[in-house]
């Protein structure tokens, strides 16, 4: 009887497991897919507060659905407001997921995919800048980064994920590759999409696609989810692995 409690409880964890369950749960997400509106339903909308940002369905423009969003660096500085700021404290775990493509015409600083326009602090960015950084830097409100570097940018379509533990740990994966932890206070504020500087030179000019921010820690598994499907659900196995069950068979023998 022992042994058929253990062999169930084992297949119990490993479905458990392979159905997803869900550390992170969203509290913002925009699809881009015809609008600058908040798909999670917390009614956080995006609106233009610099320039005309648009929605873009052009072919290799839009990584998932109808459309992503489409800024334009050349002329007037382009951005979005949030309606309601966000405010990620340092005490409590929060992730960010985004699909993003620097134009080929881009200057090597302009990456900011979001942060605040009150001050050179509060942002996430991604240059492809040689003599500062190429590839992923994260400030938090106290000026405190978490630098990922040496990742030159090919003007193609990644994703990018970033998680924060809560404890002064943060985590970032690039196309579902796992680029390690780094120390880091993760409080945070963002204000706007595309810019985080008082300059605004640094704005983001290219595509973003797919933004969620969410509340809690992303596992592996669901940056891969989120990367293939574009959700944090991960798919189930077609069937229990024949080593499972095998054990199944030889516990009932023993069981006999």
């Amino acid at each position: 009887m022992k042994s058929m409690c253990l062999f169930t409880l084992v297949v119990g964890c490993l479905l458990i497991s392979a159905s997803g369950v869900q550390a992170a749960s969203i509290l913002v997400h925009y699809s881009f897919d015809s609008n600058f509106n908040d798909d999670s339903g917390s009614n956080n909308h995006l609106s233009a507060s610099s320039g005309t940002p648009n929605i873009t369905t052009a072919a290799g423009e839009v990584k998932f659905g109808a459309g992503a969003l489409n800024m334009d660096q050349s002329g007037t500085e382009e951005h979005l407001a949030f309606s309601s700021t966000v405010s990620l404290t340092y005490g409590n775990a929060w992730s960010m997921s985004w699909w993003g493509q620097r134009s080929s015409s881009a200057l090597d600083s302009q990456g900011m995919v979001a942060g605040t326009i009150a001050a050179n602090s509060n942002f996430i960015w991604t240059p492809d800048n040689s003599s500062v950084i190429q590839g992923l830097r994260l400030r938090n409100a106290t000026n405190n980064n978490a630098e990922y570097g040496n990742i030159s940018d090919d003007n193609a379509f990644h994703h990018w994920a970033v998680s924060y533990n809560g404890a002064g740990q943060v985590t970032a994966w690039r196309d579902g590759v796992n680029l390690g932890s780094r120390a880091w206070g993760g409080g945070i504020t963002l204000t706007h999409v595309g810019a985080g500087t008082t300059t605004q030179n640094n704005s983001f000019w290219g595509q973003i696609d797919e933004l969620y921010i969410f509340s809690g820690t992303l596992t592996q598994g669901e940056v891969n989810a989120l990367r293939a499907n574009n959700s944090l659900i991960i798919p189930a196995p077609a069937a229990l692995p024949a080593g499972l069950l095998m054990l199944g068979a030889i516990t009932m023998r023993r069981r006999r």
